[in-house]
């Protein structure tokens, strides 16, 4: 969610700069598709509860961004992966976040695609 976040923050300082709207796209697009995953593999830990499949018991972010050092309350993990603890119309936080992710990489792609094309006529 951050990735998107940042990907409008960046799109949003030059949109007419080829370099600037170009890696916007790119952090959308790649953000858009580590979210989807994620999403994924926590839908299947909680679809399919299995001792065998766990998600990790330490937060796992990147060295340059330790978020649950910065902010522990809200980013490190307390529960089980299996456990559901929020639902909305009958589906899971994981699940409504692989509809969200799968829209935003149709879009971003989708959008990515009209600027060329829209540049050749």
């Amino acid at each position: 969610m951050f990735g998107l976040m940042f990907a409008g923050l960046i799109g949003c300082v030059a949109p007419t700069n080829i370099l600037i709207r170009l890696t916007a796209f790119g952090l959308w697009i790649v953000s858009s598709v580590w979210g989807l995953q994620l999403a994924i593999t926590h839908a299947d830990y909680q679809m399919n509860p299995s001792p065998f499949a766990t998600c990790d018991f330490f937060a796992n972010f990147p060295q340059w961004a330790p978020l649950d050092k910065w902010i522990p309350w809200l980013f490190n993990p307390t529960g089980y992966c299996d456990e559901i603890s929020w639902m909305f119309l009958g589906w899971s936080m994981p699940q409504w976040l692989i509809l969200i992710f799968a829209v935003s990489l149709a879009v971003s792609v989708s959008f990515f695609a009209l600027q060329w094309f829209n540049k050749r006529k």
